[in-house]
């Protein structure tokens, strides 16, 4: 599962919810979007940029395969992927994990490679 909040400054990130010990806050808060891939190796997170006002930062995390493990999912590489959109209220992975869709608030749609 994937979590983070609009009104926090540090998220939970990627966590597995089938362990018992408490996830931990290792992840940058404030998202506004995010998503998680089928296969649960690419987690996705929108993030306000803070130097263009409404304008959104597209990041994705490489999750560990592992399946076993701590609560917190560990990132093994964090992309920043640039877009167009003036802002971003939603984002999905498409089956194979190789595009990210975005949509804005004004309708606008654009579908970004995954490096």
């Amino acid at each position: 599962m994937v979590m983070t909040g609009p009104g926090s400054d540090a998220g939970f990130g990627a966590i597995r919810v089938d362990v018992k010990e408490p996830a931990l806050i290792t992840h940058p808060g404030r998202a506004r979007a995010v998503a998680l891939d089928d296969a649960g190796a690419r987690a996705a997170f929108a993030y306000p940029d803070p130097l263009q006002g409404t304008h959104m930062r597209l990041r994705v995390d490489f999750l560990s395969p592992n399946h076993r493990g701590p609560s917190n999912v560990e990132v093994l590489e964090t992309v920043w992927i640039a877009h167009a959109l003036t802002d971003v209220v939603a984002i999905a992975f498409d089956r194979k994990s190789r595009n990210l869709a975005c949509l804005s608030s004004n309708g606008e749609i654009e579908v970004l490679p995954v490096p």
